[in-house]
Formats: C-alpha cells, sequence, structure tokens
C-alpha cells in the first residue's frame, strides 16, 4: 500500500496545527486583554506609589554614602599634605643629627681645642654671624664654635624642593637649637633676638615625646598667618637632645590646595583637633550640639560627615546641603508619579488597539494559511532531496564539486552557499598551510636578528676603558621578549668625566625597543654636548614629547662623574633608586627626590643632586625588572634582598657581582615567567683623576 508522501503529510500538518492554534489562542487572547487591562490599571498606581517612596529613600543613602566618600577622599589629601610636611621635618632632623655627630657634648670638636668658625679657631671674641637668629640668653660668642658645624644646614634648607624664599608665609622651614639658635635658609641679616621658640608647644612637647608632634593652630607673632607646625627632635651622636627641626603650615594654603571644593552640595569644609577644638573654620560654622564620631550626621541643615586624619589624630568634617538633597528627592519623585499617569493612559490605548489588530490579523492570517501551506511544503520538500543529493558528491571527497541552481534565498540556499564556500575553504587551507608555516619561520628568524642589534647598541665590551685606571664599570640587559625595552649606556663625555645611564621604557616588544633607541641617543646627544644631568633629562624630555604618538614613556637615572675631583651629579626621571657603597661599608639606597618620566608631560623642568664619591666608592643602578621579579607564588624579589645581595657579593668583581644577583632571581623565581627586562649597571671609582694625566 503506497503512503502520503512527504508534500501531503506537510501540508496536513500545517493545516491541522494553525487552525486548533488559532482558535485557541483567540479564546485566550481576548479574555486575557480584558483581564490585564484591569490588573494593570491596579498595579501601576501602587508601583509608582512605592517607586516614588523608594527613590526618595535611595536617593538619601545614596547621598550619605557619596557624603561618607567624598570626605574620605578629602581626608586622604589633607593626611597626604600632613604627611609631607613631617617627612620633610623628619629630613631636615636627621641632616642637622648628621652635623652634631662629630660634636663633643658642650658644643666643641670632639677632642677638644677651641671651636671652629669660617676656618679659624672660635673665642670670646669671635663676632657672631648676624644671620643667625637667638633666643633669649644664648651667648652668641659661646655659640660660635657650635655654629660653625651646623651653619650648613641653612644651604640644606635651600636644596629642599620645597623651600621657596619668596613663599615662606605658605611653608616656612627652620631649625632651632636647645642651646639657643634659629637656622633657617634666608641668609637675611636679624636686628635683636627671636622669641623664645624653645617654649613653643612644638618645640615642648617633640623633646618630651622623643617623636614627631603636630602642634594646634597659632597665629604668627611677625606675619598674623594662622599656621599648624610640625617639630622633629634631633640628637647627636651620644643620643643627647640638640633640638628640633619644624615646619611651618599655612592654615590658608592648606585649605586651599586640599579642602576647597567646588560642588554645589558643600557647605562647609572643617578641621578639629584631637579635642574637638577647630582648627580650620573659614566660614565659622557651627557645630554645638554635634556627635563628632566618625561617620555621617544628619542635622536640620545637611549631612555632617566626618572622618579621622591619621597623620595626626585630627577630625575633618564636611557639611554637605540638606535643601540640595530635598529639592532632588522631591523633584524625581513627582516625576515618578506624572510619569505613572502617563504610562496608564498610554497603556490603556494600546490594549484597545491590539485588541481590534489581533482580531484581524487572526481573520487575515486563517485566508492565508491555506494558501502559503500548499506553497510552503513543494518549496521546502524538493530543495531539500536535491541538497541531499549534492552533498554525498562532495562527501565522497570531491571538492571541487559546486552545488548549482539551488539559489532558493532560504537557509536551504544559505546552506547550499555554505556548502560551496566550505569547499574552497578546504582547499584554500591546505594551500595555505605550508606558506603560514613558512612566514612565521621568517618571522622569528627576524625578530632574531632584531634582538642582536639591539644588544649591539649597548656598550657590551668589558673592560669597558681597559686603558683608564680611575673607573671599574660592568652592566647586564637581559629582556623579557625577544626585544625589550630596558637600556643602560656609559660613555665619556670628555677626558675627565664619565656619565652613565640606565633607563626603562614603558611597554614591551618592538614599539618600546625603537622608543629606547631614539631615548638612549637623545640623552646621549645632550650629555655630550656639554649639558649638565638636569638640562639633559629637560631637553630629552622636550623632544620626546614632540612625536610620542604611541603614549610611551620612559624612566630614567643619569649620573655624570668629575674623576679629577669625585664630584657625582645625578638626577632622576622616576626611576628606582641607586644603591651607594662607601669604601669598607655596605650598600644602602640613595635618597634622592624623584622627577616626573620623561616623554611623559611637555614642559617638565628636572632638578639634580650631587655627592662626592671617594677611591674605592661604588654605585649600583637598576630597572624594576630586578625588583619586581615574581616567584609561582606572585612574591616580588624586593629591594631589601636586592640590597642583601648586593652586600653578600660586594667584595667580589663587578662581573660577579651582577651575575651572582642574576642567579638568585632566578633561583627565587623557580621557574616562572620573566615579565620584565632585567637590566642592572655597577661602577666603582678606583682612584681620582690626576691633572697631569690628561691636561
Amino acid at each position: 500500500m503506497k503512503g502520503k508522501s512527504i508534500h501531503k503529510k506537510v501540508l496536513q500538518a500545517i493545516l491541522s496545527i494553525s487552525l486548533a492554534f488559532g482558535v485557541v489562542i483567540s479564546l485566550a487572547a481576548v479574555s486575557q486583554f480584558y483581564m490585564q487591562r484591569r490588573s494593570i490599571q491596579k498595579a501601576n498606581s501602587a508601583y509608582a506609589e512605592n517607586l516614588s517612596r523608594e527613590v526618595r529613600e535611595q536617593l538619601t543613602g545614596l547621598n550619605r554614602q557619596v557624603a561618607e566618600n567624598l570626605t574620605a577622599v578629602y581626608g586622604n589629601i589633607v593626611d597626604e599634605n600632613f604627611k609631607a610636611v613631617r617627612e620633610l621635618a623628619e629630613s631636615l632632623a636627621g641632616y642637622t643629627g648628621e652635623l652634631y655627630a662629630d660634636m663633643a657634648g658642650n658644643g666643641s670638636p670632639a677632642g677638644g681645642g677651641n671651636p671652629v668658625m669660617n676656618g679659624n679657631p672660635a673665642t670670646a671674641e669671635t663676632p657672631p654671624d648676624d644671620r643667625v637668629g637667638y633666643m633669649p640668653g644664648a651667648s652668641r660668642e659661646l655659640l660660635a664654635g657650635e655654629l660653625s658645624r651646623v651653619s650648613g644646614v641653612r644651604e640644606y634648607i635651600k636644596t629642599l624642593a620645597q623651600y621657596s624664599p619668596d613663599n615662606l608665609d605658605v611653608l616656612d622651614i627652620y631649625v632651632v637649637t636647645d642651646s639657643g639658635m634659629c637656622l633657617d635658609g634666608t641668609g637675611k641679616s636679624y636686628e635683636g633676638e627671636y622669641a623664645e621658640l624653645r617654649d613653643s608647644e612644638w618645640y615642648v612637647n617633640a623633646k618630651e615625646t622623643k617623636a614627631p608632634y603636630w602642634a594646634k593652630a597659632f597665629v604668627g607673632a611677625a606675619t598674623g598667618i594662622r599656621k599648624i607646625t610640625c617639630g622633629v627632635p634631633f640628637y647627636d651622636k651620644d643620643g643627647v637632645f640638640r633640638g628640633v627641626a619644624a615646619v611651618d603650615l599655612a592654615v590658608e594654603h592648606l585649605y586651599d590646595t586640599a579642602l576647597s571644593t567646588r560642588s554645589d552640595q558643600v557647605e562647609h569644609a572643617l578641621l578639629l583637633d584631637g579635642n574637638g577644638e577647630m582648627m580650620v573654620n573659614p566660614d565659622n560654622y557651627s557645630l554645638d550640639g554635634t556627635d563628632i564620631a566618625e561617620g555621617v550626621h544628619i542635622r536640620d541643615d545637611g549631612f555632617l560627615s566626618f572622618v579621622k586624619i591619621p597623620e595626626t589624630d585630627w577630625t575633618l568634617c564636611m557639611v554637605f546641603r540638606f535643601d540640595m538633597v530635598q529639592k532632588t528627592t522631591e523633584s524625581i519623585g513627582g516625576i515618578i508619579e506624572e510619569n505613572s499617569r502617563t504610562v496608564g493612559e498610554l497603556m490603556n490605548a494600546a490594549i484597545s488597539r491590539s485588541i481590534l489588530f489581533f482580531v484581524l490579523i487572526l481573520a487575515a492570517g486563517c485566508l492565508l494559511v491555506v494558501f502559503a501551506s500548499r506553497k510552503l511544503t513543494k518549496g521546502l520538500v524538493d530543495p531539500i532531496n536535491r541538497l541531499t543529493k549534492e552533498v554525498a558528491v562532495i562527501g565522497s571527497g570531491d571538492l571541487d564539486h559546486k552545488i548549482e541552481g539551488l539559489h532558493t534565498g532560504d537557509e536551504i540556499g544559505q546552506l547550499a552557499d555554505a556548502f560551496n564556500h566550505m569547499t574552497g575553504e578546504l582547499k584554500s587551507y591546505i594551500a595555505n598551510l605550508a606558506a603560514v608555516t613558512a612566514e612565521k619561520e621568517r618571522i622569528g628568524a627576524e625578530l632574531t636578528v632584531a634582538t642582536q642589534i639591539q644588544a649591539s647598541m649597548l656598550p657590551c665590551i668589558f673592560p669597558a676603558f681597559p686603558e683608564r685606571k680611575e673607573i671599574d664599570i660592568y652592566a647586564t640587559m637581559q629582556p623579557a621578549k625577544e626585544v625589550g625595552g630596558d637600556f643602560y649606556d656609559f660613555f665619556l663625555v670628555d677626558e675627565s668625566h664619565l656619565a652613565i645611564v640606565i633607563a626603562d621604557v614603558s611597554g614591551k616588544g618592538v614599539p618600546a625597543a625603537l622608543f629606547m633607541v631614539i631615548a638612549k641617543t637623545l640623552i646621549k646627544n645632550h650629555a655630550q654636548a656639554g649639558e649638565c644631568p638636569a638640562d639633559v633629562f629637560t631637553g630629552t624630555n622636550r623632544q620626546l614629547c614632540e612625536s610620542n604618538d604611541a603614549g610611551l614613556f620612559v624612566t630614567a637615572w643619569m649620573g655624570i662623574l668629575d674623576m679629577e675631583t669625585g664630584e657625582f651629579t645625578y638626577v632622576n626621571a622616576g626611576h628606582n633608586p641607586p644603591l651607594i657603597r662607601r669604601k669598607g661599608g655596605g650598600f644602602e639606597y640613595l635618597k634622592s627626590r624623584a622627577g616626573f618620566v620623561l616623554a611623559g608631560m611637555e614642559g617638565m623642568k628636572y632638578r639634580q643632586a650631587s655627592m662626592t664619591l671617594e677611591p674605592g666608592d661604588m654605585i649600583c643602578l637598576y630597572t624594576d625588572g630586578v625588583t619586581e621579579a615574581t616567584d609561582t607564588g606572585n612574591q616580588l624579589y624586593g629591594e631589601e634582598r636586592l640590597q642583601n645581595r648586593l652586600n653578600a657579593e660586594k667584595e667580589k668583581t663587578l662581573e660577579e657581582i651582577l651575575h651572582g644577583i642574576k642567579a638568585d632571581i632566578d633561583v627565587f623565581v623557580k621557574g616562572a615567567p620573566q615579565f620584565d627586562d632585567i637590566t642592572m649597571l655597577v661602577l666603582r671609582l678606583r682612584e681620582r683623576l690626576e691633572k697631569e694625566e690628561w691636561t
């Protein structure tokens, strides 16, 4: 018995399903439309009311959180300002304490004898230094010897980046000794005696606590400016208290730089001491009856947010206007209610139109189903049968066979096109596989050549200056990829001056390597033109910024050694601090203020510093690939481990020192991949250059 064809089966199924589905959907849709209409109207009204209330509550909580977060941000800014002042005072105290290190308890040089002033023995007839302030009762003549030892603090203050003689009303830096002197960096002549600063709150408490002390705000007698003072005590080598290094910070400057706001919702910014007394209150805002504990407190006139300043244990308070918050929440609530009414009206109209449209569509659909189903079944079955036969030919391995004539415009036609495309792709893949493999081998070979070229640009012949007995130098560089962004350089500027450079370009690979070449060339050109280190970096930064479309930057450290005098002038552009070893001692980190990175910002000017190297002294430079090498547990190699390794290897040759560090890094990482270039350079001054050797 012959069964029904696929065509008839599909046609019958479509007609039956379509009719049954149409009847059921029609009945269900009409009844559901009317039921939903009533429920939507009721739910919309309740939802609008709840949403309005929840929005008001959420906005109040959000504004509370914003107030807390913003106060925390400004609290961090104030804390960083205070930390900077304290660190400045600690630096000055440390330096002044070093000046007292070789003095006896009476202010005379160790070993006895008369104190020395300006190179001559000081006596009772020695005239005082008029550029020094003296406390009441202090004997200028008896303090002449002490002054001859510590007067250098005035020049040290001038070297501090924060010091400005034209801006002393904002930030004043000075030292008060227990013997009755006051030293600052002005170098001005003073008439009469200073006030008794040894009775000041900051002096007395710093002396008693033996620690940095923040004094309450006070009005300066001479300037009439409200200030906050941080005092740090200093001692001689025997631990005897010698005085206090102090830094005055103008309250108005602190407010302008750290507490001023532009937000319409922030009305006041206040600073309170540990006892809750006002330190900064430009608007005379009253906190009477308010709990000043940390957190956000709500009063009738606004949100009050309190946060502790860790450096001073003082409290920052910010007042946010309550009326602005309320106005916002009420406005949003009104908008929600109005939108709810509008949405309800539009929904009713849309439901009515939908019912009418559905009835018309259903009627038309019943007529179209009968016609379309007959057409559909025939157009569906015939192409499927043909496609099956064509695919069988391709499946037999004939990739040159094409399916022709199946342009149905539907998924079947798309499937036929996909098979044709697939056969073409398979042929192309097989043909190109060998070419791709060859291209990969070519790129690998070119990267190997690039690595060799980069290595050849760095000084790699050691000893570097076999004819020079004054210096010994060695350096290594191991890139993380085939080519890297680290570089080092050393060269003679002239017969008596040696320049050393180490740098790290942001990024890796070929772009970083190309940027490295440019930076290295610019630095060397400027240095060989006779420029000092600060001018070298200033000029290099200007040129790098001119065509830095890739947004790369360079951290760099450079020094120029005068081999005749031992003077070593250096500059730091955001690079890791080097380690220096004095003859007979151990390696210690060289503490200096780092400038901004090269190519990071136009118009940057860099400051240099200097020190004197004695024969036998060594200096070690490195990039962050050394200290930031990580093991499999993501632990860093670190600065402390580097310092300890250097001290363990310090008596070896320079080459052995650097190879020892690299070996220690390899042991530490335990096979973890290298993510950054590892570059190191070490320099030893063996002896001073005698002038007659090169003139």
